[in-house]
């Protein structure tokens, strides 16, 4: 029922006026039933609270904005600096709880308001799991991708070499790193573009996989004027 009052203004101003001539309404009868009796005190409804919740709902996401914002500068500049977010032990607190919960519980030492406002935030809401950092870096991901995009296409005619390298994670997993290398008003780049877990490590396997990650660009392959592989 609210989300349907929410999308039509007309009810939402309605029952508004209502709630207002009928909290008007009942204080004159009141005082007219009282004589020079005071004014009984204001009750406020259900309704009129719902109705009057502006304010309070500002609050609210302004708070939650800057919790956001905490987070995906350290989730940001851990892959800025290129060290891991995770911990072996996170539960234990006597022990490193990881780059991340370690760069916020620093935060939040030096600032008292992220630490309150991480305190009023409800148990499920903190926005602090390993899905909300995958999701963080996901988005940065994508923007990323778009903006190569962009640079790529805002002037006709870019030239553009493809690069291909395996390389290993952590747990000694193959995977190939794929990159652009371009020119961009008079600066030469080299752009990341995919990082990738094959299991088939042919030539077949490999071109594929390059060209997964290379199409969404919407690149000219007349324009690709060389390959590198290691």
């Amino acid at each position: 029922v609210l989300d349907d009052m929410a999308q039509q203004p007309s009810i939402y101003k309605y029952l508004k006026k209502i709630t207002k001539e009928r909290s008007e309404s009942s204080s004159l009868c009141d005082r007219s039933s009282q004589g020079s009796a005071p004014p009984p005190p204001k009750v406020s409804t259900v309704l009129h609270q719902l109705l009057n919740a502006d304010g309070w709902q500002d609050e609210i996401i302004e708070r939650n904005r800057d919790h956001i914002k905490v987070i995906l500068d350290i989730v940001l500049t851990c892959a800025k600096q290129e060290i891991p977010l995770r911990g072996y032990r996170e539960n234990d607190e006597r022990k490193n709880a990881g780059n991340f919960l370690e760069l916020f519980k620093l935060i939040c030492k030096h600032n008292p308001d992220i630490q309150k406002q991480l305190d009023d935030i409800p148990s499920n809401a903190k926005m602090l799991s390993h899905d909300i950092q995958n999701e963080v870096l996901n988005a940065a991901s994508t923007l990323l991708l778009r903006r190569i995009k962009k640079e790529l296409h805002e002037s006709e005619g870019t030239f553009y070499a493809i690069l291909a390298d395996e390389c290993k994670d952590t747990s000694k997993k193959e995977l190939v790193a794929v990159c652009l290398r371009y020119v961009y008003k008079g600066v030469v780049k080299e752009r990341a573009i995919g990082l990738l877990d094959t299991d088939d490590m042919t030539a077949e396997g490999i071109a594929k996989m390059i060209l997964e990650v290379v199409t969404p660009l919407e690149l000219d392959p007349n324009l690709c004027v060389g390959f590198g592989f290691d």
